[in-house]
C-alpha cells in the first residue's frame, strides 16, 4: 500500500506487458492517446482550412416584367372650309306712285340696314343675296326677293290710305251706338276711329292729369 492509499502490484516475471504496467499508468496512456488523436485532427483541420478557397458567387435577382404595350395616339385635325356665298353691290331707289323720290325710307337686305337719302337712293357694298324689305311711316311696307343678279332695284311704295270715322263723347259713352259704329267699320273700308278727347268749348272729356290742362281751365271741376 502506497502513501496515497493505492496499492502497487509487483510485476510478475514472464507476465504480459499489460499486466506489468500499473492500472493508473495504463489509464493515462489511453487519455494521452486520445489527446494526440484530437491534436492531429486539429492540425489537419487547420491545414485543410488554410487550403480552403472560399468563392463568393454574386447572384443577381432578375425580375421578369410583363411586356409593356405602348399605345400610339394619332391626332387628326379636321380642317373645315367654309364657303361663303357670293356678294354683290346693290343700289335701291325708292319712289312713290307718282315717281317722286321718298327719302328717310328704311331698307333692309339680310342683316344690312340703311336709310335712303334725299334722292330716295340706298347703296350697299358686298352683300349676300337676300330679300329687300322697304318700310316708311305712312306707307305700306313691301318685300322683294333679290338674288344678286341686279345691281339696281327700283321700289315703289303705296301710301297708307286712312279712312276714319269720328267718335264723339256721346257715342263712345253709349254702348249700343258704339257697337253699331264698330260694325260699320268692319263691313266697310273704314280702318280708323278718331275719338274726341275734348269738346268745342275746350273742356277735356276724360280725367286728365295734365297740369297744363288744369292751368288753362280745361279740366272740369
Amino acid at each position: 500500500m502506497n502513501r496515497n492509499g493505492s496499492f502497487t502490484v509487483p510485476a510478475t516475471v514472464g507476465a504480459p506487458l499489460s499486466r506489468r504496467i500499473p492500472v493508473a499508468f495504463r489509464s493515462m496512456t489511453h487519455v494521452n492517446s486520445l489527446l494526440v488523436i484530437l491534436l492531429v485532427l486539429v492540425v489537419v483541420g487547420c491545414e485543410s482550412d488554410s487550403d480552403l478557397v472560399v468563392t463568393t458567387v454574386s447572384t443577381q435577382a432578375v425580375t421578369s416584367l410583363p411586356p409593356v404595350t405602348t399605345a400610339s395616339t394619332t391626332t387628326t385635325t379636321a380642317t373645315t372650309t367654309t364657303t361663303l356665298p357670293p356678294t354683290y353691290d346693290l343700289s335701291v331707289v325708292v319712289t312713290g306712285l307718282d315717281g317722286v323720290a321718298l327719302p328717310a325710307t328704311t331698307v333692309d337686305v339680310g342683316q344690312e340696314q340703311a336709310t335712303s337719302d334725299s334722292d330716295g337712293v340706298v347703296t350697299f357694298s358686298a352683300i349676300a343675296p337676300a330679300a329687300i324689305k322697304v318700310s316708311r311711316f305712312g306707307w305700306l311696307p313691301i318685300s322683294i326677293d333679290w338674288g344678286g343678279d341686279e345691281e339696281s332695284v327700283e321700289v315703289t311704295l303705296q301710301p297708307r290710305i286712312v279712312r276714319g270715322l269720328r267718335v264723339s263723347s256721346y257715342v263712345a259713352a253709349d254702348p249700343e251706338q258704339f257697337a253699331a259704329l264698330l260694325h260699320l267699320a268692319a263691313v266697310s273700308t273704314v280702318n280708323t276711329l278718331v275719338f274726341d278727347t275734348k269738346d268745342e268749348s275746350t273742356y277735356v272729356l276724360y280725367e286728365s292729369e295734365s297740369e297744363f290742362a288744369a292751368d288753362i281751365g280745361s279740366v272740369r271741376p
